[in-house]
């Protein structure tokens, strides 16, 4: 019997409580920027797979429900938004954007197709537009504009490409961005405060506000599990199980990445397929899978998912500048969330 549970402490047969994760460094590593006043307030959710909030701390009045810029993190969101399009047959990765918009037929820029425009490797992020015109111009501007780069060519992170597709799924669909978004992914992924779209920068400038788009940890963890669980909400599948794939694969593919990107700078990992659709591939497995994955803002918004280690994370806040790069930095809280976890 004896050598029984020595056998059994040894191996750790769960005769001892697993021991809580220390989510210690996380909140040093936030309480660093709030002591350098990088932000006026900031929070972190840490949610598992099983839905288990593992941790959750905020700073300075913020909570769960506390609305901040999301800037570049509703690139996730506008691609799940269009890969519900593509779910239901109404568009298709690989086909010419000048399908969906003709004023982009017989010009370069037309051939574009969407799986180049969410994963940054099209040639319209490299052409000037004027984006204070409104996103239903930047067609007929693009299709004026020149550019020396050919889709496909390279990985260039923008906005203009983006915007541009998602022009397309309201044409598509018939129906305004926040229609399609809300129908496709906010409504049954119960997010009630998120607002996203491609337009909302031209609006924010033009009623003086601040916040658009805009998201809380609450709302934007209810996307993420989302995710995490393959497309299901409550047993329903709002993505088809091929596009969360989609959105999670090598996008790159031939193109080429000229310099040190996102996942090399914040976290030393150096590959060259650094994109899927609308999120970066942050950290890969042995086989090349993508085992962590966010869109970042350059307000300091921060939303990841570890599928190694099981978990969702929504880091809140709105950076003060200062020279501060919250873009970059906020990645680390991906890594010290994992490392708690081992």
């Amino acid at each position: 019997m004896l050598v029984r549970l020595l056998i059994c402490l040894a191996c750790g047969c769960g005769l001892l409580p697993a021991a809580e994760p220390d989510f210690s460094k996380v909140d040093a590593q936030i309480q660093q920027w709030m002591d350098a006043h990088q932000y006026p307030g900031a929070g972190i959710l840490i949610v598992s797979k099983e839905g288990k909030v593992l941790h959750e701390r905020y700073w300075n009045g913020y909570t769960r429900e506390t609305t901040v810029m999301i800037a570049s993190s509703s690139k996730w969101l506008e691609a799940a938004t269009m890969m519900a399009l593509v779910d239901e047959g109404k568009m298709e990765l690989d086909q010419p954007i000048s399908t969906y918009l003709p004023e982009l037929k017989n010009s370069p820029a037309g051939t574009n197709t969407l799986r180049e425009m969410f994963s940054h490797t099209s040639s319209l992020n490299s052409i000037p537009i004027n984006d204070h015109l409104g996103v239903e111009t930047f067609p007929a501007q693009l299709a004026a504009g020149r550019t020396g780069v050919k889709p496909g060519q390279e990985f260039a992170y923008g906005g203009t490409a983006l915007a541009t597709a998602s022009r397309a799924v309201e044409v598509v669909a018939g129906r305004p961005w926040l229609t399609v978004f809300g129908e496709k992914i906010a409504q049954p992924c119960g997010m009630r405060k998120t607002v996203t779209g491609h337009n909302l920068w031209t609006y924010s400038n033009l009623v003086g506000g601040d916040l658009f788009p805009c998201s809380d940890a609450a709302d934007y963890m209810n996307f993420l599990q989302m995710i995490l669980h393959d497309g299901e909400v409550n047993g329903r599948q709002v993505l088809s199980t091929n596009a969360i794939h989609e959105m999670q694969a090598d996008q790159i593919g031939r193109a080429t990445v000229t310099r040190p990107e996102y996942p090399e700078i914040t976290l030393g990992q150096k590959h060259q397929s650094v994109y899927g659709l609308g999120e970066w591939r942050l950290v890969l497995d042995e086989h090349g899978d993508a085992v962590v994955l966010s869109s970042p803002s350059f307000a300091g918004f921060f939303p990841w998912i570890d599928k190694k280690h099981g978990l969702a994370g929504v880091f809140v806040g709105r950076a003060n500048g200062m020279g501060f790069d919250a873009f970059h930095a906020s990645a680390i809280l991906s890594k010290l969330a994992g490392d708690a976890m081992e």
